[in-house]
């Protein structure tokens, strides 16, 4: 005949850090927007350096870098996380 075995488990501390995951992951705006201010940094930063890892192909107007002509382009590089825009630093 096989022995039965009998656990109890206290488990009060994972319910807690399952409430700690699921109170974290309702809120996604924080994690949102540095994802977005880094996004928006790495892009500019390309802007700077004229490309990257690789520069960029040359302009061919006179004096004219490539990519940025009236600098709408670059002007219009930003992000939202939520109904707002963010502000692009």
């Amino acid at each position: 005949m096989a022995d039965i075995i009998n656990a109890t488990i206290d488990d009060k501390q994972f319910e807690v850090y399952v409430m700690m995951m699921k109170e974290r992951s309702e809120n996604l705006k924080p994690v949102l927007t540095a994802a977005g201010n880094l996004a928006v940094k790495s892009v500019k930063q390309n802007f700077r350096e004229g490309g990257r890892p690789e520069r960029w192909i040359p302009s061919n107007k006179p004096k004219g870098k490539t990519l940025v002509g009236t600098g709408a382009l670059q002007r219009g590089i930003q992000f939202s996380s939520g109904s707002k825009r963010a502000p692009i630093r």
